[in-house]
């Protein structure tokens, strides 16, 4: 199903060659969960989040899991990791499941990501649009990462690796325009509700 001018991904002929290594402990273990602005496959039916910008104040905050604590400002982290590159298949996330509500986000199954890089599916950044929850720590990072320039710094980390090169060249322009595009979202968030309501740095229930 991933062979197309929309997912780019096809065989030679017909396979493709992965390979998947995940090494936990033997007393850890994950579980999956629903992500709340998780989309359809099938690209025609639209989830609630997609068709209401209040989704978020009505229906995720109110929602015991993201409430309080970490969970909504994980979720957001992850919004932005997907949109800068371009993964917009997040049906659910895994954690651990012994910390559940305290442990963090394990990244997993990013295989949609750096399909295309001459668009950018703004829907992948509802979370931070909806919600304007932001971790303090995140937004010094993409503050860092556009002085030092994220596409120069992927470009040369990737350059070391055995597979290189392992991304196309514009690529690397496309993650710097989406990084852009994530800080902007965080001061309009910043501008309508104020650092106060947005960073966790000021939320007492961590």
């Amino acid at each position: 199903m991933d062979c197309s001018s929309f997912f780019s991904v096809c065989g030679h002929p017909h396979r493709v060659e992965t390979s998947l290594s995940l090494l936990l402990p033997n007393h850890q273990r994950l579980m999956a969960v629903d992500h709340p602005f998780q989309r359809e496959h099938d690209f025609h039916t639209r989830r609630k989040w997609e068709t209401d910008p209040s989704y978020c104040d009505k229906i995720v905050k109110n929602n015991a899991l993201y409430m309080k604590g970490r969970r909504l400002y994980d979720i957001v982290d992850l919004a932005i990791f997907d949109f800068l590159i371009d993964n917009m298949d997040r049906h659910h996330y895994e954690t651990w499941r012994q910390f559940f509500m305290d442990g963090s986000f394990v990244h997993m199954d990013q295989a949609w990501g750096f399909a295309q890089f001459e668009r950018d599916e703004l829907s992948i950044l509802a979370p931070l649009k909806q919600c304007c929850k932001l971790r303090w720590s995140t937004w010094e990072t993409l503050l860092r990462l556009r002085r030092f320039g994220l596409g120069d710094l992927l470009h040369d980390s990737l350059a070391r690796d055995l597979t290189a090169p392992v991304l196309a060249n514009e690529h690397y322009t496309a993650v710097d325009r989406r990084l852009q595009i994530v800080i902007d979202a965080a001061k309009k968030c910043e501008e309508t509700h104020s650092p106060q309501l947005v960073y966790d740095i000021y939320d007492s229930s961590l």
